[in-house]
């Protein structure tokens, strides 16, 4: 994928979840009778997704200032929570999520905290990245980085 169709699909992602979702979800967000505990429940519920969105429009905003400013492929690259990174482990590439939220149903997580999402932090797209495992040191390969459709 070159630079300018990451740059096309950020920019998809970012109009889809303020033109769609934001408005979808604000929709839903109905009237509230304060005595009502399910009513406030719901309604907690509901900001707790706004806010969630909110974030994610603000991860998706910053990728694409970074992107349009452009880090070479030698260079070392941010990691937003929310994007999609691809590694490649020695049988060819795979696809992970970089989030602080382990939705493993959805799709495989790499966690900034975790020592592989430690050692991806500032690595350069290209270059072997070793982290340790509970059976010592591994290598593996940063291929590309994208904005999640999860994300």
């Amino acid at each position: 994928m070159t630079s300018r169709e990451r740059l096309s699909r950020l920019e998809q992602q970012l109009d889809d979840l303020v033109r769609g979702e934001r408005p979808r979800l604000l929709a839903s967000m109905g009237p509230v009778d304060g005595n009502d505990p399910a009513d406030r429940a719901d309604r907690t519920a509901w900001e707790f997704e706004l806010a969630h969105l909110d974030q994610r429009i603000g991860r998706l905003r910053d990728l694409l200032v970074r992107s349009e400013e452009g880090p070479g492929d030698d260079e070392p690259v941010s990691l937003p929570l929310g994007v999609t990174v691809v590694l490649d482990f020695g049988s060819g590439p795979e696809t992970f999520l970089f989030s602080d939220i382990d939705d493993r149903d959805q799709v495989d997580v790499i966690t900034p905290s975790s020592p592989l999402g430690r050692a991806l932090a500032g690595a350069a797209i290209g270059e072997p990245v070793r982290y340790r495992t509970p059976h010592g040191e591994a290598t593996v390969r940063f291929v590309a980085v994208a904005a999640s459709a999860a994300a």
